[in-house]
Parts: C-alpha cells; sequence; structure tokens
C-alpha cells in the first residue's frame, strides 16, 4: 500500500499500513491497531487498514498530507471503521472497552473528523474516571487510530476463548447477533450464546435470544431496526460456521498464548476479525460478582430517566455516599462504585450495602427489607456477622462521624433549607435570557449546588430513620409486643407531609369545583383525554382558578417523577392535576380531608392505649416515655426528610426554567432538533459546545443514538436485585410471557392498614393517569410522592416496589389508604377491570373477578369502620 512490501516504517510516518506494523511500533500506534496487525501476519481474515501513529496529534498538517495519499489507495467508495487505539488500551489489565470513541460507516471526507473524535474521546469524563479507577495517567494521553475497510456484516459478536464468568480454560463462550455488533456491545439486543468445547468443538449449551433489533448501515449511516419476527427466534450462526469460528478463535489463542477477548463479523462469505485483546485480568481472577438493587430510584425515577440525569445522579450517589459514610464504604476497586447504570436504568450498588450493614453491626435482613427485598431474605440474614477487631477499629473514626451528624441533623436540615431559599431568590433576581451561554450555565452549577447538598441530608435522614425505627423495633421485640400498629398511626396522625398536605389541598379544590355550578359543569363535559388548554380562559374570574393558581404557586415545581427534571413541572403541564379534580366532580362524593384527619387521630390515640395498657406500671413510668420519644422523633425526621424532597425539587424546577433557555439556543443554532434533546446530552459534552460553539459536535446525531438505544431498551422489564453476571438470564426470565396461571391471592407487605374492595387499574407510567377512576384501586411498580393526584382517587394502593419508610407508604397511611408494597409482579397479574379485596392489614390481596364492577365501594374506605367510613365523605 504506502510502503513497499520490503519497507518499514520510520519515525516520520504518521500513517503505516497494518501490513507493515512491526514490534517495534506497538508503542506508536496503541494495543488495539498493533493486535489487528498482529493476528493478519498470521494469517488471520482481518479487514486491510491503516494505523494513525500517536505524534499525529501534534502534527495535525503532515498528517493531513499522508491521509489523503493513504486513503487514495481504497476505492472512492470505501467505507471505514475509525476506532481509537490508546497506547494503554487492550491489555491484559485495562480494556477501555466502550470507553473510547469509535466511528463507523465513515466515508472518505468524514475520516479527519472521525480521527479527531477518537482523539478527543481519551479526555473524555467517562475515559478519565475509568482511568483514575484503574490507577491510570490521567496527564498527556496519547492514542492512535485505527482505520479499517467497514465490513456489511450479516452477523457479528463478540467471543471468548475461556468462559469469563467460571475461568473453564477448556470453553469457548461464542455472543452472536444479527447486523452490525454495534447493537450486541452496547447492550441494544439479547444475543444468542454458544459455549463450545474447546478441544472437540462440541456445543456445551446453547441459548437463542430473542433478538428483537438489529443495527444496519444504508447509505453510510447506523440505524436501529426491527428484526423480522421470522429470524428474532432463528440461530444467527449454523453448526458448521460455528465449527469455523471456534478453529479461528483457538489459532488467537494460540498466537497469543493467552485468553482472548476477540470482536468478529461474518458478511455472510466469511469470518472477519476485527479486534482481540486480553481476557482482563479481573474476568480471569473471578473478581466479585457484585449485587445491585434499583428498588429505591425505581420508585421515585421514571423507568428510563433521560441519560443526562442518569449520569448526574450516579455522580451525586456516588460522591454523596462516600462523603456520609467515608472508610465504612469498601473501596470502588474492589467492590465498585455506588451506582451504575444498566440498559439505561441506574442501580445502587447493594454488595456496597450489604458491606456498609456488616461494618454497621446491622443484620443485613435490616437493609433488605428496608429497600423492598423482603422475599430475598434468608435465616442467616437475619443474625449479624460478628466482625473483628481491625474492623471495629478502623471503623470508628466514621462511625462517631456520622453519630455526630445524627445528633446535629435539626441543624443541619434547616441551614440546607435557608441554602434553597437563598438559591431560589438569587435565580429569581436574574434573567437568564440576558446572560451568555456560559454565564449562564456557570450560575446554574452554582445555584443548583442546594441539590447536592439535598443528597446528603437525604442520607442523613435516611440513616436516622432506619436508625430511630430498628430502635423501636428493638424494644417492641425486648417487651414481646409488636409496634407495628403503634408506629403506622403515629405516622399517619400529626402533622402532614408535604407531599400529604399537597393532596389535601388537591381535595380542597376539588370541593371548590363541585361548588361552582360553572366550574363543575366545565369538568363534568371534560372527557378523560381532554387535553385542558382552554381551561385558563373558560374559567376566568373564577374563586377555582385563584385557588388553583395559588396551589401551583406552593407545588408548580413538582411533577410526576421529578426527580428527573428532562420531565415537565405541574406549573408547565398541569393536566395531571385537573383531571384528578374531573375525576372527584364526576363522583357522586368528594372525601373530606377534616374527616380523614380526625379519624387517624383517633386511631392513633387508641392504639398508643392498647400498646399503653400492655405495659405493667413500671413499664409506663420507664419504658413508654422512651417510646414516645422514639416516635417523635420518627415523625420529625420523616416531615424533614419529604420537605428536604420538595425543596430539592424546587431548586430543579428553578435550574430546568434556565436550562430550558439555553436548550433553546441548541434549538436555534441547529445543535439539537428539539429542547428536550437537551437531556441526552451529559453535561461534560454541553460544556465543551458552550467553549467552542464554532464546531461541528455532532450533537444531532448523537442525540438519535441515543434515542435509539432508548427505544430499543424501553421493552424491557428490567429486575429490581440482581447478580450483575446473571443479568442476561433474569432479563431472559422477566421478558418472558406471563403465564396465565390461575392465581387468586397475591401477597405483600402491608405498610398502610385497612381493608377495601374495588376495581383495579393498572398505571405503568403518568401517560395513563387520565385512566384513573374515583374508588378504583391503583395497581403500579412504584410510585412517587408527586403522584398525588392519583391517591385524592384512589380506595387503595398496590405496588410491586416499596418498604415502610418509602415516600409512598408515607402518603398512603396520611391519607388512609389501605396500601400493599412487594406485590410481585402485580402490574403483570392484575389486570385493568379486575375486581379484588385488599386486605392490607394481613398483607393479602384476593381476585374476586375479571370484569369490572361497581365503584360504589369506594365510599367505604380509607381505613375506616363502619359508620366511621361514612363520616369520611363529604359532599
Amino acid at each position: 500500500m504506502l510502503l513497499d512490501s520490503d519497507q518499514t516504517s520510520t519515525q516520520t510516518d504518521l500513517i503505516i499500513p497494518l501490513d507493515h506494523l512491526t514490534p517495534s511500533d506497538a508503542g506508536r500506534v496503541g494495543g488495539k491497531a498493533y493486535n489487528c496487525a498482529r493476528l493478519k501476519r498470521a494469517g488471520l481474515p482481518v479487514p486491510d487498514g491503516v494505523a494513525v501513529t500517536v505524534e499525529a496529534m501534534n502534527d495535525a498538517a503532515a498528517l493531513s498530507a499522508q491521509l489523503d495519499s493513504a486513503l487514495a489507495h481504497f476505492a472512492a467508495d470505501t467505507r471505514f471503521a475509525v476506532r481509537s487505539s490508546a497506547t494503554d488500551e487492550d491489555s491484559a489489565d485495562h480494556s477501555f472497552a466502550g470507553i473510547h470513541d469509535t466511528k463507523l460507516n465513515v466515508a472518505h471526507d468524514g475520516v479527519p473528523d472521525a480521527i479527531r473524535a477518537c482523539w478527543a474521546s481519551v479526555q473524555s469524563d467517562t475515559a478519565l474516571a475509568y482511568r483514575r479507577t484503574q490507577n491510570l495517567p490521567t496527564e498527556d494521553i496519547r492514542t492512535g487510530v485505527l482505520i479499517q475497510v467497514m465490513i456489511q456484516p450479516v452477523v457479528a459478536g463478540v467471543a471468548f476463548t475461556v468462559n469469563p464468568m467460571t475461568g473453564q480454560g477448556d470453553e469457548l463462550v461464542i455472543n452472536a447477533a444479527w447486523g452490525l455488533g454495534e447493537a450486541l456491545v452496547s447492550g441494544q439486543v439479547e444475543p444468542d450464546e454458544f459455549r463450545v468445547n474447546k478441544t472437540d468443538g462440541a456445543m456445551l449449551s446453547m441459548h437463542i435470544g430473542e433478538k428483537r433489533c438489529r443495527v444496519i448501515a444504508e447509505h453510510g449511516v447506523s440505524h436501529l431496526v426491527d428484526t423480522p419476527k421470522a429470524e428474532r427466534g432463528r440461530p444467527c450462526l449454523t453448526p458448521q460456521q460455528l465449527r469455523e469460528l471456534a478453529a479461528l478463535l483457538t489459532r488467537i489463542e494460540h498466537e497469543y498464548g493467552a485468553p482472548q477477548d476477540v470482536e468478529w463479523c461474518h458478511d455472510g462469505h466469511q469470518f472477519w476479525m476485527v479486534q482481540s485483546r486480553p481476557v482482563t485480568a479481573t474476568a480471569m481472577a473471578g473478581g466479585p460478582d457484585l449485587e445491585w438493587t434499583r428498588a429505591n430510584l425505581r420508585e421515585v425515577m421514571p423507568d428510563l430517566p433521560a441519560p443526562q440525569t442518569n449520569r448526574i445522579v450516579c455522580d451525586l450517589l456516588t460522591e454523596g455516599l462516600q462523603r456520609f459514610y467515608g472508610d465504612l464504604l469498601a473501596p470502588f476497586d474492589q467492590l465498585g462504585p455506588m451506582a451504575k447504570v444498566f440498559y439505561g436504568r441506574p442501580y445502587f450498588n447493594f454488595s456496597q450495602l450489604r458491606h456498609l450493614s456488616h461494618r454497621a453491626g446491622l443484620p443485613i435482613s435490616v437493609t433488605m427489607n428496608g429497600w423492598g427485598h423482603a422475599e430475598a431474605v434468608r435465616a442467616e440474614d437475619e443474625v449479624a456477622a460478628p466482625r473483628t477487631w481491625h474492623e471495629l477499629i478502623s471503623g470508628l473514626p466514621d462511625m462517631l462521624r456520622v453519630i455526630g451528624r445524627m445528633m446535629t441533623a435539626r441543624r443541619r436540615v434547616h441551614r440546607q433549607f435557608v441554602c434553597v431559599r437563598t438559591s431560589l431568590e438569587r435565580l429569581a433576581s436574574c434573567q437568564p435570557e440576558t446572560l451568555s451561554d456560559a454565564q449562564l450555565y456557570h450560575t446554574v452549577k452554582r445555584e443548583g449546588e442546594p441539590l447536592n447538598t439535598s443528597v446528603d441530608i437525604a442520607l442523613l435522614l435516611g440513616a436516622g430513620i432506619g436508625n430511630l425505627w430498628q430502635m423501636l423495633t428493638a424494644t417492641g421485640t425486648q417487651l414481646g409486643l409488636s409496634v407495628d400498629s403503634l408506629v403506622r398511626t403515629h405516622l399517619a396522625s400529626g402533622e402532614k407531609t408535604v407531599s400529604t398536605q399537597q393532596g389535601f389541598d388537591l381535595l380542597a379544590l376539588a370541593h371548590t369545583a363541585r361548588n361552582d355550578q360553572r366550574v363543575q359543569s366545565y369538568f363534568l363535559n371534560a372527557s378523560d383525554t381532554f387535553t385542558f388548554d382552554d381551561y385558563r380562559e373558560t374559567l376566568r374570574g373564577t374563586l377555582f382558578l385563584d385557588q388553583f393558581d395559588h396551589f401551583l404557586a406552593q407545588y408548580g415545581h413538582r411533577s410526576t417523577y421529578e426527580s428527573d427534571l428532562s420531565v415537565p413541572r405541574y406549573r408547565e403541564h398541569p393536566i395531571p392535576l385537573l383531571q384528578a379534580i374531573r375525576g372527584h366532580v364526576h363522583a357522586p362524593t368528594c372525601p373530606s380531608p377534616k374527616a380523614i384527619v380526625a379519624q387517624q387521630e383517633c386511631d392513633a390515640k387508641a392504639a398508643h392505649q392498647a400498646f399503653a395498657a400492655q405495659l405493667t406500671p413500671w413499664q409506663r413510668r420507664t419504658v413508654l416515655p422512651y417510646v414516645n420519644w422514639l416516635l417523635r422523633g420518627l415523625k420529625q425526621w420523616f416531615l424533614w426528610r419529604e420537605r428536604n424532597r420538595s425543596e430539592a425539587i424546587r431548586v430543579g424546577a428553578a435550574v430546568r426554567r434556565w436550562q430550558l433557555v439555553l436548550a433553546q439556543r441548541f434549538v436555534d443554532r441547529s445543535w439539537i432538533d428539539r429542547r428536550d434533546d437537551y437531556y441526552f446530552l451529559h453535561l461534560d459534552e454541553i460544556e465543551k459546545a458552550i467553549a467552542d460553539p464554532e464546531r461541528d459536535h455532532q450533537w444531532t446525531s448523537l442525540v438519535a443514538r441515543r434515542r435509539t438505544a432508548y427505544a430499543a431498551w424501553q421493552h424491557l422489564q428490567m429486575p429490581l436485585l440482581m447478580r450483575e453476571s446473571e443479568l442476561p438470564k433474569l432479563l431472559r426470565q422477566t421478558n418472558a410471557a406471563m403465564p396465565a396461571a390461575d392465581v387468586k391471592q397475591l401477597y405483600g407487605l402491608g405498610v398502610s392498614a385497612g381493608q377495601t374492595e374495588g376495581e383495579v387499574v393498572v398505571i405503568h407510567s403518568p401517560d395513563d393517569f387520565s385512566r384513573m377512576k374515583p374508588g378504583a384501586i391503583l395497581v403500579a411498580q412504584a410510585t412517587d410522592p408527586a403522584w398525588t393526584p392519583l391517591f385524592t382517587l384512589a380506595s387503595g394502593v398496590v405496588v410491586e416496589i416499596g418498604g415502610m419508610g418509602s415516600h409512598a407508604s408515607t402518603v398512603a397511611r396520611e391519607y388512609g389508604l389501605p396500601a400493599l408494597a412487594n406485590v410481585k409482579n402485580a402490574t403483570r397479574l392484575l389486570k385493568d377491570g379486575m375486581r379484588v379485596r385488599l386486605d392490607a392489614t394481613h398483607g393479602v390481596l384476593d381476585m374476586l373477578s375479571s370484569q369490572g364492577t361497581s365503584l360504589s365501594r369506594f365510599f367505604h374506605i380509607r381505613g375506616l369502620v363502619g359508620r366511621d367510613r361514612e363520616a369520611a365523605i363529604g359532599g
């Protein structure tokens, strides 16, 4: 190509053909390029190409001249794969898998930009974070670039010449999917998996993935498309192709003398090897098989949060937990970071939570129950494992620091609320439209700091609530008494959390609407698909509209799944509120907050008297004051927790208003197509766009790729608790069709006592809110506190996720709603229109019929008894 066959490269060559790379060039072109050249020289099928040396990063002019000459050796219509090849990439210790950029289907004139993108990717936040966790240098990073002829594959995949999960050296593990390998390596498709004996090629096991989609290339652009149904369940590789691939993989391992991780493809005629790197030391050593949970995060976030939100949440949680618990957490290089994203969903590191429980001297069952995983508790989890003297002594400073924070919680909480007010005042005093991009962005970053500190407060309050609850439970155990009813009724009585008060204020609005004929007529004529576009004009001058504006002033910063700032706030999109009010106007009667509160006070008093009656006179003088002190503390910390959340969301809403100004500027410059695309960019990418506005960052195509990935992940039913190694198997099980078993009862954790009977309405997302009916039993995977409008309509709540201390449980108790949590597969087993009996006191749901029936029994609810139930209903 560029050099004759008897020539070798010199230090002035910035581009070297793969055929002419030698071991001495490895440091100049990086691991990926050298490995491909080595395979090619060994006679293995590798696409033709050239390598750009690391020196080219400092001599762009010389590179341009040599690049034109190099590409001239390829046909004009040739498409290329352009990939980074850092000097420490694809080594036995550090694979950098998915960290650096790869550009596929690149035309001749697009190669220079693709090279620059690869150079830039080694300095990305993701790459630098990976380097820090791997103890690699973050200064003077140099990368080569590998440019190869783009193969248009029919099938592509990844293979290991050793089983990476078990370390079995006599096995080949092959993953395969239709189309480009991009879909497989990015997790967009469930691949076929073949385990093959390395010696005789015998099939050890085979799993055929569903392969719902594939990535194809059209006119130089990659697209995610649906796989034809006939091909989804068909193996990608024939037995003959598997034998052929196994032979190639064995040759590659023999060439290197060590187990390899190989990327390959088949173009319909032959196999091509496009990358080989050693199986990393962590996989070979059988590193820890980490556990992950998304129970808590799924309760307060959408199923698929925006990419920007995912990155921010993971960073905030990892940094916040490290600040709060210090060395009580395991080093991240041992048990991983505190949060990680799988298929677009953020997960907590449950292995770290297990470690933390052990260091704190708690049984892991306490953590598992608190996170809604009671079904996974084993007998041995009920007893705290003994700690060594080293663990006790080394953990003492951090334990004392955490206890000190708890003792100063009141001061810390109040200081947080002052910081929130200050930031809101500063944001309100300035018009973002008058600022430059950089000023706007950095003002938001500075004034959004209370969002960061709210995480610290949330961790403090969460730890305190868990501690107080544990102390109450332990006291009850010592007395031989249950404190469940005492705690539940006490938390439901007294001052209401901000989320519950929001619901009561919404009920007051509903009463106003019912008592004004003009307003009532407007809502009665509105259907469940009505958009309410004209509500302001139609209801102008009414008391209801004045009260509704006051409501928005108080609660307009909230929204469904409000932790994701990409979701519009109620102030921007009040339709869920208006639909809830419509439901109450259509109902025969409307619940009375005063009657509900009165009954809750009565229930709390009765539960306290019943508990005290079981104590001896001595215990009433000594133990009862202690229990009362714990109950007051628990109630106060719950109130603080909900307010801290609301105040953080208030800052988030103000920040969102500023973000949308910047997003509109991005739209005006054609950097993105619409404003909500802004939330598909990460913050470091936004900073780059602001710092270098003249450069074509290709944000539109980046957003399109991320939206395509999200569309592919949308259908996945992700597990709540998993071991990372078991995720593929769990996805296959979870996403299989639910068998039509003759299930008559479901069981769960009663988080708000009471019984009710009614029709089921299954709500999967805020898009379903308009389907909620007055008196129906709300069934959801999880509910955010801002789902308040639905709580005011429901007669009971059933959720798949949550514990006694969850946000949804708190709101349900304060509304007097029977509520059952941790009901597995509830949203799949229960269907709209089914009639069920919910007994949250005993944790049971009975399925009565599959047909919808009258909702009249809605008006015998809220955990009230006999004629007292009727007193809870106002006109």
